[in-house]
């Protein structure tokens, strides 16, 4: 929930995302289709509250939520509904306008949502008081850190190690972009992307990266707790495969 990117394709983009929780947490479960009200949505399903930080559709439409807006906010549940939810929920609407123009997030705490399609990129914010839209240009790379675990000067590193990245690739790849959310950072666990708090909690316990393009689409979802990957592809032919791997 809290580290996003998006790299944008000649034929689709890519939307990678690490999650930081509480490693004690109940453990999400494996990526796939678990909402009988959206069988082409596909997601990793945490077991508190029944959502999740990022839902894939199998036509190649991507969501991803981070926690909180733009500043850190004060944690006062009760709240409505799980904000992982968003992200399913969000499905239900045929544009990023009717999204903005209709759902309900009174109630619900502080949050970030990227909408991502071929050629459509849109970001969402949510402060407690207005959803706030922002049509965003998808030919352009993006960075997002989540507003409750970095403040505005780490998060502007982490811009500055995303531009340099940048710089020196020859091609944005799926295994380039993961690679990056594995070492990006200048050596300090706290800030890099690969986080862990000394003596805190917070520790990043996933890294989910989605390839979607118009012929094919790659999910990889690393559990850095389980050293598990699972790795599902299809095709717009319909063809499908999954594999679990554990780590070497």
């Amino acid at each position: 929930m809290c580290t996003v990117t998006y790299l944008p394709l000649a034929d689709g983009f890519l939307l990678t995302s690490n999650r930081d929780e509480d490693p004690n947490r109940a453990r999400a479960q494996e990526p796939d289709t678990y909402d009988p009200n959206r069988p082409g949505v596909l997601f990793p399903r945490d077991p508190q509250g029944s959502g999740s930080w990022i839902a894939l559709h199998h036509d190649g439409r991507a969501r991803c939520l981070l926690n909180g807006a733009y500043e850190r906010h004060k944690h006062q549940p009760p709240y409505r509904h799980s904000r992982g939810l968003v992200p399913l929920q969000s499905f239900d609407y045929d544009t990023p306008e009717e999204f903005a123009a209709n759902y309900n997030a009174h109630d619900l705490e502080p949050f970030t949502l990227v909408w991502a399609e071929e050629g459509v990129l849109h970001e969402f914010r949510w402060d407690e008081k207005t959803l706030h839209h922002n049509p965003l240009d998808a030919s352009k790379p993006r960075i997002w850190s989540s507003a409750t675990l970095y403040p505005q000067p780490v998060r502007d590193k982490r811009e500055q190690w995303f531009g340099e990245w940048l710089s020196e690739c020859e091609a944005l790849t799926q295994s380039g972009i993961f690679d990056f959310h594995h070492f990006g950072g200048s050596g300090n666990a706290e800030e890099s992307l690969l986080m862990e708090k000394k003596g805190l909690v917070p520790k990043t316990i996933s890294v989910t990266s989605f390839s979607s393009r118009r012929e094919a689409q790659i999910l990889i979802y690393e559990d850095l707790l389980a050293e598990k990957t699972f790795r599902k592809e299809w095709s717009a032919a319909g063809a499908q495969r999954d594999t679990w791997t554990a780590q070497s």
